[in-house]
């Protein structure tokens, strides 16, 4: 008991000891760290007028939220055709999607965009130019893959029954649908949704290869903050981001014991 309490103590620490430094530093009246000036909170002032950071905010949290939903709504039903099909090529392609290197992805969907552009510049004399549009496009393609996946798996589990019986009963398809399949899949429709969110929220690699100049989100712009050197500033961000975090994880896990 000893030794597995040792381990999952020493595992803990190196999980959180990283994030604990970071809370810490970011009241350090030190804009560089490392060793303690004194006790200031004038860092979250900081960020509490920083335009350029809210905005990168606000951009990356709209994006996130529009891929969570269509992300959801297509890993679903690519999760029934998962189930219910036996095309051997989509299910390789759907689970070797996600091992694919980030940059290998932004590259080729920044070549895709490009391309797209000028045929239908050609064609219809109509062209787009890289944007937020383009990033929402591409966070949806790689968060695709793993709401499926999610899906797959909370779907393998469920009864097939349970839609006969409703129907037995007198609902309709779509009725058995919405008021039987759905409430029990659920948690894992909110589970996928969850993880599209925090890849597109995360995301920098892709991001950065296909959005357009003057479109940034968070993670883009926390690394051009690294490079001019304010990390202080970004000390505070990161804290309200962790304590945004662990609210959220908080109230997620009271609905669901609530819907138990």
């Amino acid at each position: 008991m000893k030794l597995k309490s040792t381990i999952i103590i020493s595992l803990l620490f190196f999980l959180y000891w990283p994030l604990t430094v970071v809370i810490f530093n970011s009241f350090n009246n030190s804009r560089y760290g490392g060793s303690w000036r004194g006790f200031t909170v004038k860092w979250y002032e900081m960020l509490a007028t920083n335009e350029e950071i809210w905005l990168a905010a606000t951009n990356s949290l709209l994006i996130a939220i529009i891929t969570a939903i269509v992300a959801t709504l297509l890993g679903l039903i690519g999760a029934f055709a998962m189930l219910k099909g036996k095309s051997a090529l989509f299910k390789t392609l759907v689970y070797s999607s996600p091992a694919a290197p980030d940059i290998l992805q932004g590259i080729s969907l920044l070549l895709f965009f490009l391309y797209t552009s000028s045929l239908l510049e050609k064609l219809t004399g109509f062209s787009f130019e890289l944007g937020n549009t383009t990033v929402i496009l591409a966070h949806i393609t790689f968060s695709l893959a793993f709401t499926v996946l999610i899906l797959t798996a909370r779907l393998k589990n469920l009864d097939p029954r349970l839609m006969e019986a409703a129907m037995d009963l007198g609902c309709t398809k779509f009725n058995a649908f919405t008021k039987v399949i759905l409430p029990v899949i659920s948690p894992g429709i909110v589970a996928a949704a969850l993880a599209a969110f925090t890849l597109s929220m995360d995301d920098f690699i892709i991001t950065f290869f296909v959005k357009g100049t003057g479109d940034n989100t968070l993670p883009v712009y926390i690394q051009g903050a690294m490079r001019r050197g304010n990390p202080a500033i970004l000390n505070a961000l990161s804290t309200v981001l962790i304590i945004f975090a662990a609210l959220s994880v908080t109230i997620m896990q009271k609905l669901f014991r609530n819907n138990k």
